[in-house]
């Protein structure tokens, strides 16, 4: 019997396909810096819980805008001589950062766009530029203390000269602690058109405040009609009373602190649909955005404990999850770099030393383990948090874990409803030190999960104070199975 070249190729290949299948794939798990945590294999769960994840229940696309960062005017080191420095370039590649907010926070209130207050401050020129290499949206804040011609002369320069297409202008960065009510009304009624007249295609952004309903029902109210987004923030904790006399928190009792962080991101959901509820009882069906302005743990006087340490990070991933499930169009981490010497603190995601903090690993888990449209979850354990996503094509499903707990290790049963899993699984794992010795003791590790089912159940432990990205592939015909039919 003659066998044909092509067959002899082909029962080659499913022969090495074989060998490979039956030797397997292994891979070690990739350690954090300085991990105090276990293997999962070598877990001693004291905590269960079931989540069920639906595929086919969709709460919508997430909005890549939520994956967002501040970049303050005053961060001179971005730029080194003219150029992005490498170093910085490098870490936010690999996040895969969706927005950008300029001039940072209430310091545009006394930023001039053409006259910048020091000669080494990140001008428009190289905000746009950095804006352009990451490939992210842009958000620029202007001055409510200068004229109109002043912030529609930016408008124009920006869209118009420099064709950057910035979409999205802010009138004020927190009015609502700043400016009386009917000052900032008065305002927008002012900034609005004069910058409309620039570019009638950008969107207005008002700050407001959930907490605030006087301040944020007025303005709703009076100058809904020419506001296209509302923008709350979210700082939800004082400082420790080392510089806040009136705080309950201490650096002698932490913990206290921290388990009320990680109450915080439930306290923002409500927050969220109140403002959501007066722009309805105001302005009825008009189509508008939801943005979280401004979010970091405190909201002032960082210290490296209440910013830096491993629960900040569970926090943000939390949070991270919370506007995706809220459908939440854009949200802005403060800060990219912002190095804070009363506090001994830094609110960064990254060090002037360009090295990451804790939080620049929860946008990374999202950033590079996190899909596309959102999925519905259930589960009864308020000590645990849980996202699901699928990516585009639908070949893969994702989560993201928070267990927010302490002390206990908990081993989850899961359950993809109408998911066919091709069985094995990827794991990557935020823990470490709750307070680290050091501030760049954190990192990601991988591992492996090889028990998932046919029917989609599985279990699996997650560790104590942990925020896990799950990477589920879909079952698939196998290359060798094409091979075998041929």
């Amino acid at each position: 019997m003659k066998v044909k070249k092509k067959q002899i190729v082909l029962i080659s290949i499913t022969v090495l396909l074989l060998s490979l299948i039956l030797v397997g794939f292994s891979s070690n798990a990739l350690a954090g810096k300085n991990s105090d945590k276990n293997n999962s294999t070598k877990r001693n769960p004291n905590g269960n819980s079931k989540v069920m994840v639906f595929p086919n229940k969709e709460i919508g696309e997430i909005n890549k805008e939520i994956y967002g960062v501040h970049v303050p005017a005053w961060n001179e080191t971005i730029y080194d001589h003219g150029k992005l420095n490498s170093k910085l370039k490098h870490q936010l590649n690999k996040l895969n950062l969706g927005f950008l907010v300029y001039p940072g926070g209430n310091f545009g209130s006394n930023f001039i766009w053409n006259d910048p207050n020091l000669p080494t401050e990140m001008n428009t020129d190289q905000f746009l530029k950095l804006n352009d290499q990451l490939g992210t949206t842009a958000k620029i804040s202007v001055n409510p203390m200068e004229s109109p011609k002043l912030a529609a002369d930016w408008v124009d320069y920006v869209n118009n000269e420099k064709n950057a297409d910035v979409k999205y202008w802010e009138i004020a960065d927190e009015p609502y602690l700043t400016m009386k009510t009917e000052d900032f009304i008065q305002t927008v009624k002012e900034f609005a058109p004069a910058m409309k007249k620039a570019d009638p295609n950008i969107k207005i952004i008002a700050n407001v405040s959930a907490l605030d309903s006087d301040f944020t029902k007025t303005v709703i109210k009076e100058v809904g009609n020419l506001i296209d987004v509302y923008s709350i923030h979210s700082l939800p904790l004082p400082p420790s009373q080392k510089f806040n006399s009136s705080s309950p928190y201490t650096e002698d009792n932490k913990q206290a602190f921290f388990d009320d962080l990680l109450k915080t991101p439930n306290t923002l959901r409500d927050e969220i649909d109140r403002v959501k509820s007066w722009v309805k009882e105001y302005q009825g069906n008009k189509n508008v955005e939801y943005h979280i302005g401004s979010f970091s743990t405190v909201w002032s006087y960082p210290e490296d404990w209440t910013v830096n340490s491993l629960p900040a990070g569970l926090w943000t991933a939390d949070m991270l999850g919370t506007f995706a499930e809220k459908k939440i169009d854009a949200a802005a981490y403060w800060a990219l770099m912002n190095p804070y010497p009363p506090g001994n603190g830094d609110y960064g995601l990254i060090s002037p030393e360009m090295k990451p903090y804790v939080n620049y690993y929860a946008f990374e888990l999202y950033g590079n383990h996190f899909g596309d449209t959102m999925i519905e979850t259930k589960q009864k354990d308020d000590s645990i948090s849980t996202y699901a996503s699928t990516s585009e094509n639908g070949k893969n499903l994702y989560l993201v874990v928070v267990n927010k707990s302490s002390t206990k290790d908990k081993e989850i049963q899961f359950d993809l409803k109408n998911f066919k899993p091709r069985g094995d699984a990827a794991a990557w794992i935020l823990d470490g030190p709750t307070v680290p010795d050091h501030v760049y003791d954190y990192g990601l590790r991988k591992e492996s999960i090889k028990n998932i089912k046919k029917n989609g159940k599985f279990t699996w432990t997650v560790p104590s104070y942990s925020a896990v990205a799950i990477e589920i592939p879909s079952k698939k015909v196998s290359f060798l199975l094409k091979i075998v039919q041929i």
